[in-house]
């Protein structure tokens, strides 16, 4: 799956919800945003702010490494993750998505050339990036 079709199908999910007249969403509608939550839970799956065993093979299977918002779509546990399979939020809601949804629908976030992506990250208790992640920051404007 490629980072433009990644983006393409999140501002088209976020574009189907959300309008100059509703720029932010209602908890009820963030229920709506389906691929975008499985697209945070994947980013989170292989980027765990502990990485202890996130892209462990036997839990997911052989693409545990390859970035794939579907599985979360796909599986039997679906938008509500394992909680022992997936710790990244210890399986509780979370109005963090609400915030992301303005963010996105708001934002054009772009890595400044020469970036790598993904980042190399350091050594911790936590996942902190060795560089900064630089990125260009503008508008987004709306068809």
């Amino acid at each position: 799956m490629t980072n433009q079709s990644v983006e393409n199908s999140l501002l088209q999910e976020i574009d189907s919800i959300l309008s100059a007249e509703m720029p932010i969403p209602s908890y009820d509608d963030s229920k709506l945003l389906k691929y975008t939550t499985a697209t945070i839970y994947e980013t989170l799956r292989l980027y765990p702010i502990v990485p202890v065993n996130g892209k462990d093979e036997k839990i997911w299977g052989e693409d545990a490494k390859q970035f794939n918002p579907k599985r979360f779509l796909n599986s039997e546990d679906g938008l509500r993750p394992n909680k022992f399979k997936f710790a990244s939020f210890h399986a509780g809601p979370r109005t963090w998505l609400v915030l992301l949804i303005i963010v996105l629908n708001n934002l054009n976030l772009k890595l400044v050339p020469g970036q790598k992506s993904p980042p190399e990250f350091g050594e911790a208790i936590t996942l902190p990036m060795k560089d900064p992640l630089m990125t260009k920051v503008s508008y987004r404007t709306k068809i």
